[in-house]
């Protein structure tokens, strides 16, 4: 599991340099993930919560390294999970590599989190 090892990127006011440079044509966009069920009323304890977003974020990252073929790719990952439902949002900044648009890897990101989320429930929630 690499996820740990992502470099978080230097403060605002840092003069330090971006922690992923980009080539000048390659473009950078949000990319939001939402998945759950907060519609359900169904509560969740923070443990179990915390067993489905480690489930769902660190194979399905993973994953997506494996594709791009680099980490450099997700430079930055936010989460916002609740126990209700349960839910999260996966907030991705994303680095658009030569040969890729953001349509086509919005796509992917968002089907690979939505398959590993539902498939943490399955195993954690029967």
């Amino acid at each position: 599991m690499r996820w740990p090892f992502r470099k978080k990127p230097p403060p605002l006011s840092s003069p330090e340099p971006d922690p992923v440079p980009l080539p000048p044509q390659a473009g950078t966009f949000l990319c939001l993930v939402q998945v759950g069920d907060d519609e359900s009323g169904r509560m969740v304890s923070s443990e179990v919560l915390d067993r489905l977003v480690r489930a769902t974020k660190d194979p399905a990252l993973e994953t997506l390294d494996e594709h791009f073929g680099a980490e450099e790719w997700c430079f930055r990952i936010r989460t916002t999970a609740s126990r209700e439902g349960p839910g999260a949002c996966f907030a991705l900044d994303v680095a658009i590599p030569p040969g890729e648009t953001a349509a086509g890897m919005s796509d992917l990101v968002s089907d690979e989190f939505v398959r590993r989320w539902q498939a943490a429930l399955a195993r954690y929630l029967p």
